[in-house]
């Protein structure tokens, strides 16, 4: 076949893969423009100054390695709405120039995997460990997400997170991890982005605990102990005994455990709260080796128990 019947036949096609191209360049080149001034608004935090511009401009040349890298993290990612996270995670290095290497790549490597429907998690993860959440505590809202999200939670948990386990009694607990999950949730977002009110989410302004216990006059330990705690940390409080409450109106519920009410307190129906309440059981017995029940004449407990109440 000549070429001139090859470009006849074939000339429709030609048309289509050339618009194509046209197109495809234009997206190309808008994409690219919307993120790298994206990119570069976000550095300048709103405060666009000659004095502002040339500051990060010398930063820039200090820091060309992580800032390239982040910059094409940015571009490359299909996903636009990781645009400010690439930004803080060059902030957060431009800002610790003696981090070390191995967290360095840590930081970027996260950035780069983790996708935007687990990194919008963190906030709202982050807002049930920080503050006393009315609707779920952290291990609820974490239980859920297990069960709804499995895939971020998966990746979330792979980067060392999140994580969830059974300990010797009791059931499966579900916590963040001590090592990583600050650090990620302070380099990834704004302080503006992992406040409640952002997500909607309601919290308990005023803490009000109460105390449930035999001893109506609480002056037998472990009252004594638990008012001290309670009080240290500006935490009104009531002593009852077991009877019918509105525990809505309590933030925390502490149930002191005996051997003679141990039936007793774990029968008591607590599960019809309206609101997410603390509840915590205490004893001074040996007699309940379970994770729920904090034994207050061991100090590890005591200062487990003394973390539910501290901001």
């Amino acid at each position: 076949m000549k070429a001139i019947e090859l470009y006849n036949e074939l000339e429709p096609t030609f048309k289509l893969i050339v618009q194509g191209y046209n197109l495809f360049d234009k997206y190309q080149t808008d994409k690219h423009r919307k993120i790298v001034t994206s990119f570069h608004r976000n550095i300048l935090d709103g405060n666009e100054s000659e004095e502002r511009i040339k500051y990060e401009q010398e930063n820039i040349k200090a820091n060309q390695d992580d800032y390239f890298t982040l910059l094409k993290f940015a571009i490359e990612d299909e996903e636009e709405e990781k645009v400010d996270l690439y930004t803080n995670v060059y902030k957060y290095i431009r800002d610790n120039q003696h981090l070390e290497k191995s967290l360095k790549r840590f930081l970027l490597k996260a950035a780069k995997d983790i996708p935007f429907s687990a990194v919008e998690l963190l906030p709202k993860i982050y807002i049930h460990q920080k503050y006393h959440t009315k609707l779920k505590n952290l291990n609820d809202y974490l239980q859920s997400l297990y069960k709804s999200n499995d895939y971020e939670t998966s990746i979330l948990e792979n980067y060392k997170l999140i994580n969830n386990g059974r300990g010797a009694f009791g059931p499966i607990q579900y916590n963040v991890s001590k090592k990583y999950f600050t650090l990620i949730i302070d380099v990834f977002f704004g302080k503006e982005n992992i406040i409640p009110e952002k997500y909607g989410i309601e919290v308990w302004k005023n803490k009000h605990a109460i105390i449930l216990s035999e001893d109506v006059f609480g002056e037998e330990e472990p009252i004594p102990l638990i008012k001290k705690i309670l009080y240290e940390n500006s935490i009104q409080y009531e002593v009852l005994t077991y009877q019918n409450i509105d525990f809505n109106n309590y933030s925390y519920i502490i149930c002191v455990v005996t051997n003679s009410n141990y039936d007793s307190v774990n029968n008591f129906k607590l599960d019809n709260l309206q609101y997410n309440t603390i509840i915590k059981k205490v004893t001074l017995s040996n007699n309940f080796p379970n994770s729920e029940v904090f034994n207050l004449t061991k100090n590890d407990d005591i200062n487990r128990f003394k973390e539910v109440f501290s901001d």
